[in-house]
């Protein structure tokens, strides 16, 4: 191979002919840099920030990843530090969880069947290495649809849809079953669960009958923010919904009620009540002047003052 360089005075008698120097490469110095240096680090992204799931749905959550190559992918939620899952392996006991890889669109997915509303959440999808966790979010939000709670006829929700503002909300809730009892049911309002709270006026309470269970949930002074969806579940994971809409009271200030007016008595009322007054009054006083004179004629009795001249 004949490089570029000076040429050589040398020929081999042609005069168009002649040898040029020959100047070799500098040597090859490996960067011996990472393979994400050469085709770019790895990267995490979800294909959306918020999904909407209804109950009883297959809810899956999807995300892209980028030069994944000797680390690890893993889903969990937000709010709790162990995994859901890594790369392929399951690490949640919950069997409705389970991981997909489709390698030629780089993407991840986590899949839950039968959604629940405990289900909702932060999620997320992240890159494990020694150096940084690479990570993005998205939500779950997991809703009861009035359509789907409607066809239910194993429970029943009931209650006013309409309460003022300071009144109480009560919502009844029967579960039956055909086979086996109920073993509990849970209450929800706008997704997050409800529990016993006297403190915030919040009381939940429970009967039991043959293969049925009925659940009271009372709040003892409704406030604008206690309306919303109230949903109802059986441990058969039978759901019920029930909107409830607090209208608000315009006699109410800074969440205190007006005091109300004094009654005012009519003028023939209050001349009655005054005349009456007056009669015990002077009957009164002639009670204590008698009285006062049986005192004095006893003085001058007992005595024989002079002094008792004039009291007689």
């Amino acid at each position: 191979m004949l490089v570029s360089g000076e040429k050589n005075h040398l020929s081999l008698g042609h005069p168009n002919f002649s040898f040029r120097r020959l100047t070799w490469p500098e040597p090859c110095v490996s960067s011996a840099r990472e393979p994400e240096a050469l085709y770019g680090g790895p990267n995490v992204k979800s294909t959306q920030d918020r999904y909407n799931f209804s109950v009883g749905q297959t809810a899956r959550l999807h995300c892209v990843v980028d030069n994944l190559g000797e680390k690890q992918f893993v889903w969990k939620m937000a709010t709790n530090a162990d995994p859901l899952t890594v790369g392929l392996m399951m690490f949640s006991e919950d069997e409705r969880l389970s991981v997909r890889h489709d390698v030629n669109k780089r993407l991840w997915t986590l899949e839950i069947s039968d959604v629940q509303l405990e289900d909702a959440g932060l999620y997320e999808c992240l890159i494990s290495s020694k150096v940084r966790h690479l990570r993005d979010t998205m939500t779950l939000d997991v809703s009861v649809s009035t359509a789907d709670s409607s066809l239910s006829k194993n429970i029943q929700i009931s209650g006013k849809s309409f309460v003022n503002e300071g009144r109480p909300i009560q919502l009844e809730c029967t579960a039956n079953s055909t086979r086996y009892p109920q073993d509990n049911i849970d209450w929800y309002r706008n997704g997050d669960t409800l529990t016993t709270d006297f403190s915030r006026g919040v009381n939940i309470s429970m009967r039991y009958f043959h293969r049925a269970m009925q659940s009271t949930l009372t709040i003892r002074a409704a406030r604008l923010e206690d309306q919303g969806d109230y949903v109802c579940r059986a441990s058969s994971k039978d759901v019920v919904l029930k909107r409830v809409v607090v209208l608000k009271d315009p006699n109410r200030v800074q969440g205190k009620r007006e005091i109300e007016p004094e009654y005012s008595m009519p003028d023939r009322e209050k001349s009655q009540v005054r005349s009456k007054d007056e009669n015990s009054g002077s009957g009164i006083s002639s009670h204590w002047s008698t009285v006062l004179s049986l005192s004095l004629a006893c003085f001058c009795l007992v005595t024989s003052s002079v002094y008792c001249v004039d009291c007689t």
